[in-house]
């Protein structure tokens, strides 16, 4: 059987959504750091290759696991977005789909997947430095390492544990390790679950798009550049999520007192400063690219504008 090296980190149903209506099947993508707009079909978009192989106990690839149960998990959410699109209301079991696909979404997106990687380093750096910091357990402990392995380190452990107490230098973790983010979908799914969604539609001047990071997420309360990052049950964040072109959902807590006669599931016709507001708020999130079903010089000088704008690290919860 042939394996599929070719991973979407978007679903091509959920990109067809932004098909550009007048150069079909094809939709554009902009680039924060890239001089051209990229005019491509949705099956070359969103996608790279081996994203979600990874290395079995025995050693061998697998290329195959991940991809097969996403598309799986797609199965049943294309349906629900459909129903969005065409601003149908959505049962409770909808809902459930909705918020699996929404946190999904959140999950497997490379910016997530950096972020974990980024985390798993950092905790690496602060253990390996707090071992270093007791010279009797870190001499012991390295010892005990090489008698069980066999091996020497190859240099004074005073050195070694010295040159970690310094600090300068990096932690690298194999990338598919960030692969265990996907676990947490069920964790996410419960939260965006009991969250209340509203719907927009664009206005006949200004389009929704999406990007490499599609859920963006306001928090008030967030301290740029802050470790901790971005706490979704915090009771006023707001999450906005592009469906298609036509159609962007708003997640809020029922708490939050920005949003006091908005009603769950409804629908509202979005004028023009809202969907401004909206699409800002996608290319500020978005991690390398915007995907959009409109091609403009002025939108691609607007995006270039908020390179390095997605988040850094969000909280669990």
């Amino acid at each position: 059987m042939a394996h599929r090296k070719r991973h979407h980190y978007l679903p091509i149903f959920y990109l067809k959504g932004f098909i550009d209506p007048d150069h079909s099947p094809f939709l554009w993508i902009y680039g924060k750091d890239k001089e051209e707009i990229i005019k491509t079909n949705v099956v070359n978009a969103a996608v790279r290759s081996d994203y979600y192989s990874f290395r079995t106990p025995e050693g061998t690839k697998d290329s195959d696991t991940i991809e097969s149960l996403l598309s799986a998990i797609e199965g049943y959410s294309a349906p629900v977005l459909q129903k969005i699109r065409r601003r149908e209301h959505l049962s409770e079991e909808d809902r459930l789909h909705f918020a699996f696909f929404l946190a999904l979404m959140y999950v497997r997106v490379p910016s997530f997947r950096k972020n974990i990687e980024k985390v798993m380093e950092e905790m690496v750096k602060r253990v390996g430095i707090l071992m270093a910091s007791h010279k009797e357990g870190f001499e012991a402990s390295i010892k005990r390492m090489e008698r069980d392995t066999g091996k020497k380190i190859g240099m004074p452990i005073e050195e070694l544990r010295k040159f970690i107490l310094d600090g300068e230098y990096d932690i690298k973790v194999a990338p598919e390790m960030s692969l265990m983010g996907i676990k947490m979908a069920e964790h996410f799914a419960e939260i965006f679950f009991h969250m209340q969604w509203f719907f927009f539609g664009a206005s006949h001047d200004y389009k929704f798009v999406t990007s490499d990071n599609p859920l963006s997420i306001y928090d008030p309360a967030y301290a740029p550049g802050s470790f901790y990052g971005i706490g979704l049950l915090n009771k006023e964040i707001e999450i906005v999520f592009p469906v298609s072109r036509d159609i962007a959902c708003l997640g809020v807590w029922r708490e939050n007192p920005n949003y006091p006669d908005l009603r769950e599931g409804s629908f509202h016709d979005g004028n023009n400063k809202i969907v401004k507001a909206l699409v800002k708020r996608t290319v500020r999130s978005a991690y390398e690219y915007v995907f959009a079903s409109q091609k403009s010089r002025v939108f691609h000088a607007f995006v270039k504008k908020h390179i390095g704008s997605d988040r850094l690290i969000m909280q669990i919860s």
